[in-house]
């Protein structure tokens, strides 16, 4: 992981540098690669101080596909149980 120097000037008049150290990638989904939401941004040393709950969301496939893949996913299965019912049925 890379370093952020940030210079300041403090209210005294002198200057003052202040490393930070940055952030790591956002977590990504597996379909469409676009960032999660609501998953916490953080150096993956300090994410493991973070609990399980603020390090995804409460929803099935929560820190590994995002709302939209998820939503085709699931319509997916359910038109699959449909068409696999009304075939055994005729």
């Amino acid at each position: 992981m890379g370093k952020r120097i940030i210079i300041r000037r403090t209210p005294g008049g002198r200057i003052s540098m202040l490393i930070k150290k940055a952030k790591g990638n956002p977590p990504k989904c597996a379909v469409c690669k676009k960032p999660l939401r609501g998953v916490v941004r953080d150096h993956p040393r300090k994410l493991r101080k973070y609990n399980k709950t603020q390090k995804r969301v409460s929803r099935i496939f929560g820190g590994y596909l995002c709302h939209s893949c998820l939503e085709k996913l699931l319509k997916e299965t359910i038109r699959k149980e449909i068409l696999k019912t009304f075939s055994s049925t005729t």
